[in-house]
C-alpha cells in the first residue's frame, strides 16, 4: 500500500505501509468536546493492533455513508469493519484485552 500526503501546494510525502499491519476498518466520530453532534464528521480508517498508527482513508458527513464505505472496503480487503462512532474513548470494549 502506498500512502500520499500533501502538505501545502508543493510538498508531497510518500511512504509505504504493509497491508498486514492492519486488522480492521474502523469508523469513528470526529467531534470536538462541546460541539453539537450535527457538526460531526465520520472518518474511515485502516486500524491495526495496539501501537499501530491508524491510516485515515476518507471522511464523510453522514454516518451511513461512512458505514457503507467501511463495509465495502472491509469486504474488498478481507477485514472486519467496526463502527465506534458512539463509543466513548474510555470504553473498555475498545481495548484489546476486552476482545480476548
Amino acid at each position: 500500500m502506498i500512502v500520499h500526503r500533501t502538505f501545502g501546494p508543493l510538498l508531497h510525502v510518500r511512504f509505504r505501509r504493509k497491508l498486514s499491519e492492519f486488522t480492521r476498518v474502523t469508523i469513528v466520530r470526529d467531534l470536538d468536546p462541546g460541539d453539537p453532534k450535527t457538526r460531526s464528521w465520520f472518518p474511515v480508517n485502516l486500524s491495526g493492533e495496539k501501537g499501530t498508527t491508524p491510516l485515515e482513508l476518507a471522511n464523510f458527513k453522514f454516518r451511513h455513508e461512512a458505514d457503507d464505505f467501511g463495509k465495502q472496503l472491509g469486504y474488498a480487503l478481507g477485514l472486519e469493519a467496526e463502527d465506534f462512532a458512539d463509543t466513548d474513548a474510555e470504553d473498555p470494549d475498545l481495548t484489546d484485552e476486552a476482545k480476548a
